[in-house]
């Protein structure tokens, strides 16, 4: 199926909110969310039926397809996925720029032209804290595009400390996705998969699960967009937050008092 083909939301949707858990334990933070959570629903206009679920267990890729299969089954036109480790809405009250992540996320897929995707931006692990969601940077310039002139890469941390509102990327992370369910007719599926550098023996992975979905829904003419205004924490070693510009001024006076 084409975008093009899909037919179009009704008036009022049913939004699925599924919370991946793999050891049967939720963090206090994304407890909380979901708490308000269902009140944010409930006052949504355009929202007909709110319903919060969770899926538990592993491999991860497992439990994606099933909260997509599950959300088709049952009649609900959005998913908004969830990992137990996520603090959604993490600058909110602290960030004047910062906006709340479901409803204004909801907002923007409804009025677009066509299923989307919009995730909320996060950092990975400790020490690096690398920004986990992926641009198409041109890295050959005298390599026509279509041949290998551009290569799937994350943003760097600079790049993300500056950026607002909801903008189109390549790929996106799936700790907070809102996904359009009319996006698993054009994918087919199954919509999660992990890819490997040494097929048939999958050894050394390549791409992981969240990576494969979105990028093939762009691939496919479902565009992905980040939502740069309403960051999201992760609880890793410590819970990670927006990077901040790099201090190279400070950097440059530390190595200049240093070889003074």
């Amino acid at each position: 199926m084409n975008p093009q083909d899909c037919k179009p939301l009704p008036e009022k949707v049913n939004v699925l909110v599924n919370v991946f858990t793999y050891a049967k334990q939720v963090g206090a933070d994304l407890l909380n969310y979901c708490v308000g959570t269902v009140g944010a629903m409930g006052a949504h206009k355009r929202i007909e039926i709110g319903t919060i679920s969770y899926t538990q267990g592993y491999p991860t890729d497992r439990v994606r397809n099933a909260a997509c299969a599950q959300a088709k089954r049952d009649g609900f036109h959005f998913l908004l996925m969830l990992d137990d480790d996520m603090k959604p809405d993490l600058l909110l009250g602290r960030d004047p720029d910062a906006q709340e992540f479901l409803p204004t996320a909801l907002d923007f897929a409804l009025a677009h032209d066509g299923p989307c995707l919009v995730g909320a931006p996060y950092c990975s692990t400790p020490p690096n804290q690398d920004v986990v969601v992926m641009k198409n940077r041109v890295y050959a310039p005298d390599l026509p595009v279509a041949e290998a002139g551009m290569k799937l890469d994350k943003y760097t941390r600079d790049e993300a400390a500056v950026l607002t509102g909801i903008k189109q990327v390549a790929a996106l992370p799936t700790g907070c996705l809102l996904v359009d369910i009319r996006a698993c007719d054009i994918v087919p599926p199954p919509w999660f998969s992990y890819e490997y550098e040494d097929e048939p023996y999958n050894t050394k992975l390549a791409s992981t699960e969240d990576i494969v979905f979105t990028r093939n829904c762009d691939w496919l003419g479902v565009p992905n967009y980040c939502h740069w205004s309403a960051w999201a924490g992760h609880n890793k070693v410590y819970l990670t937050g927006k990077p901040e510009l790099s201090p190279v001024t400070g950097v440059a006076g530390a190595i200049y008092k240093a070889w003074s």
